[in-house]
């Protein structure tokens, strides 16, 4: 169960990057996309949003597809811009890096929290 569950995450991750790479190639830069949160604040950010989703997937408050997409939608960016950058190219400020950690922090602390 975990598995499919790592495998379904590497999936979607690899169909969002590959849309932002599809965008790309038919747009043109730059990229005004340049206020990332930090680390620490998409932690917060993510077990808030995984805590609620938990408890509104225990109680059947809404549609499970509904609460899934709000759980996720912050997380989606990350994965996006990537693909965006594979196509245009990384800027000599970016933090990258920060960013691929910010991106597990998010997705792990939201996976806990839920």
């Amino acid at each position: 169960m975990a598995s499919q569950g790592l495998l379904a995450l590497l999936v979607t991750t690899a169909m969002i990057l590959l849309a932002g790479v599809c965008v790309a190639l038919f747009t043109e830069p730059p990229v005004g996309w340049h206020h990332f949160g930090t680390p620490l604040s998409g932690f917060i950010l993510a077990s808030v949003i995984g805590v609620a989703a938990g408890l509104g997937a225990g109680d059947d408050a809404g549609r499970r597809e509904l609460v899934g997409l709000a759980a996720t939608a912050h997380i989606s960016v990350y994965p996006a811009r990537f693909g965006l950058k594979l196509i245009f190219g990384f800027d000599q400020g970016d933090k990258w890096t920060e960013h691929l950690l910010t991106f597990g922090i998010n997705v792990t602390s939201l996976t806990v929290a839920a």
